[in-house]
C-alpha cells in the first residue's frame, strides 16, 4: 500500500510539474500574476520536496505533508475557468447574507418553541406516550421529548427534518396536550 501511494504522489507531482512548466513557458511573466498560480507553484514545490525528503528518508521535515491538504485547492481552479460553474459560486456567495440570517430565525423559532413546549408540558412529563425502543426498556414518556431544552430542541429539529414527527411525537403528545398544536403546527409551516 505504501509503495501505491508513493507511485501516486510521484505521478502527481510529475503530472503538475510538467503542468506548470508548461504554462510559465506559454504565458512567461504572466503566469506570476495570478493568485492561483502562486498557489500550484507552492503546492508543486512542496510535493517535490516532500517526495526527495521521503526518498532521502528524512523524516523530521514532516511538515510538508500539510501541504498534501492544500491540492484541493487545486480544484478551486476549475471554478474560474467555467463560466457556468463561477456563476453558480458567485450566486452562493451572494446567497449567504440571506442563509444565515433564515438560520438565526429558524433557531429563534426553535428557541421559542422549545421553552413553550418544556414549560407548558411540565406536568405532562410523566405520561406514557407509547412504548418503543427505549434504551432503558421503559415506555417512552412526554418528558423524553421535552423534558428539558436540550431534549426540546432535539426533538423539534427531528420535527423541522420531518423524521416520524407525526406519530412518533405530534400526535400522541397532542392526545393529551391538544394546546400543543397552536405550537406545533405553526412551527411545521414555518420550518418545513
Amino acid at each position: 500500500k505504501k509503495d501505491a501511494l508513493w507511485a501516486a504522489d510521484l505521478g502527481f507531482a510529475f503530472f503538475f510539474t510538467i503542468e506548470v512548466i508548461g504554462r510559465i513557458r506559454t504565458e512567461r511573466m504572466h503566469y506570476f500574476r495570478g493568485i492561483w498560480n502562486w498557489i500550484d507553484l507552492v503546492l508543486v514545490g512542496a510535493a517535490i520536496g516532500e517526495l526527495v525528503l521521503t526518498t532521502l528518508s528524512v523524516s523530521s521535515l514532516r511538515v510538508l505533508r500539510v501541504f498534501r491538504i492544500g491540492r484541493v485547492f487545486r480544484a478551486m481552479r476549475i471554478v474560474d475557468m467555467l463560466r457556468e460553474l463561477r456563476m453558480l459560486a458567485q450566486g452562493l456567495a451572494k446567497s449567504l447574507g440571506a442563509l444565515v440570517w433564515i438560520t438565526l430565525f429558524l433557531g429563534i423559532l426553535q428557541g421559542v418553541c422549545a421553552v413553550l413546549l418544556v414549560d407548558g408540558l411540565r406536568d405532562e412529563r410523566s405520561i406514557m406516550l407509547f412504548t418503543g425502543d427505549h434504551a432503558s426498556g421503559r415506555p417512552y414518556m412526554i418528558g423524553d421529548f421535552f423534558g428539558s431544552m436540550p431534549t426540546a430542541l432535539f426533538t423539534l429539529f427531528q420535527i423541522l427534518t420531518l423524521e416520524s414527527w407525526c406519530m412518533g411525537v405530534v400526535r400522541p403528545i397532542a392526545y393529551h396536550a391538544p394546546w400543543t398544536l397552536l405550537v406545533f403546527v405553526p412551527y411545521i409551516v414555518f420550518t418545513t
